[in-house]
């Protein structure tokens, strides 16, 4: 896959290029800090780099969050580039990697950076280099991460730990269910088929995260549409 260049300035991994901004980002009790820590720090920095992480380990936005902060800085005319940790070592691996623009681009905004975590160290100890390098330069970093808070002494291996919770934090709580039943009315107003509430309570109770929550409603919609058409 190409990168591609979405406005002034941006680019973007395939993969992550999707319509999700700050403004479809449902604001609710368990993201509100959150996203207040993220939109400050792209206002004004106070430190190289900033960490995205949940108390549930992923599925509650952390992406979405991720990519609304890369439109926020695009709409600023801010040299900006957007790319998946898995995305970042295929490129490496097969000698595709822009280390120039990795290390000069103004904002580097990495997702699932745990995907390095374990993988050969010949192939992710030059990353991580780059990736401090930036930090001493001032330059800007966002990541997400996607582990479980209480799980980061036992599973970040020390360079990453350092690297990772060196700067500013902006941390997704558990969703709440009265979170999770705001985001469901939000995702319903994109459905053929809105659910009953009595159904709609049960999927905010069986959903352990907002994808599963998501994955949940998209199913009882494509079921309801085979069901009206006789499949």
């Amino acid at each position: 896959m190409s990168m591609k260049q979405n406005g002034r300035g941006m680019m973007t991994d395939s993969l992550l290029h999707a319509n999700k901004t700050i403004n479809n980002l449902v604001r609710c009790e368990y993201n509100d800090n959150a996203m207040s820590t993220a939109l400050r720090f792209i206002a004004e920095p106070a430190s190289s780099q900033l960490t995205i992480d949940s108390q549930h380990g992923n599925g509650d936005g952390m992406t979405h969050l991720l990519l609304g902060l890369g439109h926020e800085l695009v709409s600023s005319n801010t040299d900006t580039w957007v790319i998946t940790a898995e995305r970042m070592l295929y490129r490496h691996s097969k000698e595709l990697l822009d280390w120039k623009k990795l290390f000069d681009v103004d904002w580097l905004l990495i997702d699932d950076i745990n995907f390095l975590f374990g993988k050969p160290d010949k192939l992710t100890h030059p990353l991580v280099e780059m990736l401090a390098l930036r930090n001493k330069a001032g330059k800007k970093t966002i990541f997400t991460v996607a582990i479980e808070v209480g799980a980061q002494p036992q599973c970040l291996p020390d360079k990453y730990l350092e690297l990772l919770y060196s700067g500013e934090v902006s941390r997704l709580e558990l969703p709440s269910q009265a979170d999770k039943l705001k985001i469901a009315r939000a995702m319903c107003q994109q459905l053929d088929y809105i659910p009953e509430i009595k159904m709609l309570t049960r999927m905010v109770n069986d959903a352990g995260n907002i994808r599963q929550l998501e994955g949940l409603l998209s199913r009882y919609n494509a079921q309801q549409g085979w069901s009206l058409h006789g499949f």
